[in-house]
């Protein structure tokens, strides 16, 4: 009698483990498909926004970009452009030239 209530207990638990591990299965391409959307959208808008930066950058921004990444990190418009005043000697010519431009 205790070994049939043994044997029935354990069947059941077995029972109960693989429905478990079927529902797992049945979620798991649906957690995977939001996970990949969710990269996709948020990747999507990164690269939405660097575009609109790069429209509204003027010619001096465009042209001395790697030299406001190393001298003068986070600064933009008009501060970065007197950042790139302020060091000058540093400067590429392509940028110095841009910096000298008059802009319309």
């Amino acid at each position: 009698m205790l070994l049939e209530f043994v044997h029935i207990t354990l069947g059941a638990s077995r029972e109960y483990r693989q429905l478990k591990k079927e529902r797992a299965m049945r979620v798991l391409p649906l957690v995977l498909i939001a996970a990949f959307a969710a990269g996709t959208y948020a990747e999507a808008q990164t690269s939405g926004q660097s575009r609109r930066e790069q429209r509204h950058a003027s010619p001096a921004e465009q042209a001395c970009k790697t030299e406001i990444q190393q001298l003068c990190q986070g600064q933009k418009g008009q501060q970065a452009e007197q950042c790139l005043k302020d060091n000058e000697s540093k400067l590429s010519s392509q940028c110095k030239s841009a910096l000298q431009t008059p802009q319309k």
